[in-house]
């Protein structure tokens, strides 16, 4: 067709376009009108096949499919089955548009059963079409040319060449779908050529369209934009919002081959929204994860994470393996490039687990023999009727061997097409294999890799982890300064942020000051009667929290050299964070620093100092009171726990608006066979439970306080055993520790 003739349809189509809306609208209206006034009968019935053809041609697939099922309900009522073939054909047409492939399978064969029954051969092969339709957006592309070939097969048989055209351009997409371009390129011309002498506007559209994809795909870029500028054109003039939709979709990914990523995404987001207005599933999730892609060309990886997983999601909701494929792989490429190895090598396995089901030799050798099959049978019944005709001539002019001497010639000749038809097959069976092991080779590469990295990393976690643990308070030093005592430390990955830290006094005969500047303790303490334990919190957790720690650490260290009471630590502590920090390239320097309890034990009065910043302490000390002795009725004593708090100032150790007021001292004269606890908020705030709430400090003081009285390692061992009951299946939400000692 010249180019005359098509500016000519389209101003044609144009000039029309008002009015073709207007009358399906009308007939919208006129179609209701006579719902009112009909019976229950089988004109109702091709009424209502009718109005939800109309509605689904003006994309309201939600209301066709209500209106196919009420009209299908009254076909079966009256065993009106021509009507219930139309309507079972109509709702599988509408479930394939709306992304709901098994339901539309399930709907055309239902239509195919009562074509059988009826002798309908053309109705079967329309829905043998829409059955190669389906299997093809699900990605089962041995299945949809299987139904394709028998389309055309039946068609070919009862000549009905009025459609062809489909039939060539849906095999055409199949064999595109696989990269056999030659192939595709063969069935899309074919299909041109009869929408050319027709004339048929939708039909120019969608080769246009087709041929676009394939140029693309071939790599000439220039030619694939063109047709698709024509496609998109034709899509317009007809209102054919899914055409429209698809259309940019595929000029999108011409721009963004061409690394104009801002066009890319503008064309983009146009057809992902024409696809969420006329309710197309499988469109809205290869539009959200095409978005997502062409963020990663930005480097906007956590954005393109976010709309390659909202893809990936609605792909598995509709079954689709191609896309779910397509969204693993980017997920493996995005997870790569935040440094997430280990994510992304599990999306790479599992993008090659859907693969193996869908790009195997297996399904490319079944399309091939099923288009070999079908060559045959051609081949076979054509020379079937020539023999045939023949017989017929050489029965009256020729003896019996003239007739099996053509006979055998004609075998021959077969055999010789037949085989060096099935040669040429294989020349092309090879090159694909070939193809398919070269891709294997970069999978294995980038696998192995992907591997070597997660080495690399597991292996230096590790190591930090060592080099953590050896900044940790040792068991021989709290072993020579504490009678009983157990640490229950739970780090939520292998290095962490928490950290429990213990020293001696490095100042001699220093005396110990309290809050008030005015009164010091009347004797002197020597270093070696004062201990230091201290639990704390470090901003973060992991990685980030365990550098965190031994800053926070080798600042506790720093600030003893000078100061032995806790607050006076706590506060010159707080001044080498802040310090420190001033130089992380932040505005303001950095707000990191730590929660944390620091105890001083002093050996020779056995009284125990403390300075607390947003942790808490608590203290069980066995107390008496007087309860009714059982079966006497007179009182005796009994120990009861009570339970001493020493709360914490409300900032931590680190840069704050409370930065400048001193931490508070607190004193407690300690008693035989009290029980000490300090603890970081990891215990309490984890979820868990029947209901998935946090545990709560209150439950946890409770807990320690009904038990302060068994031995420390089984104290331990109730914490692990109740922190495991309670958090189950739940992620661990941060680091726990939690110290116990007793006096």
């Amino acid at each position: 067709m010249n180019i005359k003739a098509i500016i000519f349809m389209l101003i044609l189509a144009l000039q029309n376009i008002t009015s073709i809306v207007v009358a399906q609208n009308r007939e919208k209206d006129s179609l209701l009108l006579i719902l009112k006034t009909q019976k229950d009968d089988t004109n109702k019935v091709n009424t209502l096949a009718h109005l939800c053809w109309n509605l689904f041609k003006t994309s309201s697939y939600d209301t066709a499919k209500l209106i196919a099922n009420e009209g299908l309900l009254l076909a079966q009522k009256l065993k009106f089955k021509n009507g219930e073939k139309k309507l079972y054909s109509r709702l599988g047409i509408i479930c394939d548009y709306q992304g709901n492939p098994y339901d539309a399978i399930t709907f055309q064969q239902k239509n195919i059963a009562i074509c059988k029954e009826q002798g309908d051969e053309y109705g079967v092969a329309k829905a043998y079409t829409n059955l190669g339709l389906i299997y093809t957006n699900l990605g089962n592309y041995p299945e949809a040319l299987r139904y394709h070939f028998m389309s055309l097969q039946i068609k070919e048989k009862i000549k009905q060449t009025k459609d062809l055209d489909n039939v060539y351009n849906n095999m055409g997409i199949v064999f595109d779908y696989q990269k056999n371009f030659k192939e595709a390129l063969k069935y899309y011309t074919l299909a041109l050529k009869i929408r050319e002498k027709k004339n048929d506007i939708a039909g120019l559209s969608e080769s246009y369209n087709n041929l676009g994809i394939l140029y693309f795909l071939d790599g000439k870029i220039d030619t694939a934009l063109s047709y698709q500028e024509k496609s998109l054109g034709l899509k317009k003039t007809l209102g054919d919002l899914y055409g429209e939709a698809t259309c940019y979709t595929n000029i999108a990914a011409i721009y963004h081959e061409q690394k104009q990523y801002d066009k890319a995404l503008n064309y983009t987001l146009k057809s992902k929204e024409l696809y969420e207005k006329i309710g197309f599933t499988e469109g809205v999730a290869n539009a959200t994860m095409d978005i997502g892609t062409i963020y990663i060309e930005n480097h906007k990886f956590i954005k393109a994470k976010q709309y390659i997983i909202e893809g990936l999601k609605i792909s598995k909701e509709i079954g689709n393996k191609q896309s779910i494929i397509t969204a693993l792989h980017h997920l493996s490429l995005v997870d790569s490039l935040l440094g997430n190895y280990k994510d992304a090598y599990t999306h790479y396995k599992l993008e090659m687990t859907y693969k193996d089901s869908l790009f195997n030799e297996e399904n490319i050798r079944n399309s091939t023999q099923t288009q070999l099959q079908y060559e045959f049978d051609k081949k076979q019944t054509a020379d079937s009727l020539l023999v045939a005709e023949e017989r017929k001539i050489t029965a009256i002019q020729l003896k019996q061997e003239k007739t099996q001497r053509y006979t055998l010639y004609g075998g021959l000749v077969l055999v010789s097409l037949f085989g060096a038809f099935m040669f040429n097959r294989f020349k092309i069976t090879q090159k694909q294999k070939i193809i398919i092991e070269e891709k294997e080779k970069v999978t294995e590469q980038q696998k192995l890799l992907i591997e070597e990295k997660h080495k690399e990393i597991t292996d230096s976690i590790n190591y930090a982890e060592r080099i953590q643990r050896s900044f940790l308070a040792t068991k021989e030093l709290l072993d020579a300064n504490l009678n009983e005592y157990f640490v229950f430390f739970k780090p939520k990955d292998v290095v962490s942020g928490d950290f429990y830290w213990a020293a001696t006094s490095s100042i001699q005969d220093s005396k110990l000051k309290i809050q008030n500047e005015d009164t010091v303790l009347n004797s002197k303490t020597s270093s070696s009667n004062l201990f230091y334990l201290a639990t704390a919190d470090s901003t973060g957790h992991g990685v980030p929290g365990a550098i965190m720690s031994l800053l926070n650490i080798t600042s506790l260290e720093k600030a003893i050299e000078t100061e032995t009471a806790p607050h006076l630590i706590l506060n010159k502590t707080r001044t080498i964070i802040i310090d420190r920090l001033k130089k992380d390239g932040s505005a303001e320097g950095g707000k990191d620093g730590m929660d944390c309890s620091l105890l001083v034990f002093n050996k020779e009065n056995n009284v125990l100092q403390i300075a607390a910043a947003n942790n808490p302490v608590w203290i069980v000390r066995a107390s008496t009171s007087l309860s009714p002795q059982k079966g006497t009725g007179t009182l005796s004593e009994a120990e009861v726990p009570q339970v001493i708090e020493i709360k914490p100032d409300k900032m931590p150790v680190g840069k704050h608006d409370k930065q400048d007021i001193p931490f508070t001292l607190h004193e407690i004269q300690l008693q035989k066979g009290d029980v000490i606890y300090t603890l970081t908020d990891g215990f309490p705030d984890q979820f868990g439970g029947e209901k998935g709430k946090k545990f709560m400090s209150k439950n946890l003081r409770e807990l320690l306080a009904a038990n302060a009285h068994l031995p420390m390692h089984e104290q331990k061992q109730l914490l692990e055993t109740t922190f495991a009951n309670w958090k189950k299946d739940v992620e661990q939400v941060d680091d726990v520790t939690v110290i116990g000692v007793r006096v």
